[in-house]
């Protein structure tokens, strides 16, 4: 089909966004055709992508941390992971981001007391997620 079948600007519009929400050309073809009425195949919104400078391809993760970490730590976050039926990089991310989420890095590391066993600081940092994610205690899956 040609590039001419999107007809209105709306269309495009909602073509940029589910692009940007990292939907394929097939997936966007199908839900500008049942929005639209319209008979899009996957190439022709292929095609309007590239003039349009839009690209449909997956995005990687903008940012990779590795990091070295003791055994004991290495066991706490392989058992809270295993737990919650998680891997323990998605687990590590899921910690990270309610870090940021809650803002609570200065009260997990800067403003908590001085601590001279790494262990306290860990069990510190588990009670805090279950205090702030009560659905969390007991090793209860995420939904």
């Amino acid at each position: 089909m040609a590039a001419h079948a999107f007809v209105s600007e709306e269309m495009v519009t909602q073509l940029r966004a589910l692009a940007h929400a990292g939907h394929n050309g097939i997936n966007i073809a199908r839900v500008l055709n049942e929005r639209f009425g319209s008979t899009l195949t996957p190439q022709a919104v292929r095609v309007k992508c590239v003039a349009l400078g839009v690209s449909l391809r997956p995005r990687k993760a903008k940012r990779e941390l590795r990091f070295a970490v003791d055994e004991h730590t290495w066991v706490y976050v392989d058992r809270e992971a295993f737990r919650r039926g998680m891997t323990v990089a998605r687990f590590c991310g899921l910690l990270m981001r309610l870090v940021a989420a809650d803002d609570i890095a200065g009260a997990v590391v800067d403003d908590a007391p001085r601590r001279r066993d790494e262990r306290a600081a860990t069990r510190a940092l588990a009670d805090r997620l279950t205090a702030t994610h009560p659905e969390r205690r007991n090793g209860a899956s995420a939904p």
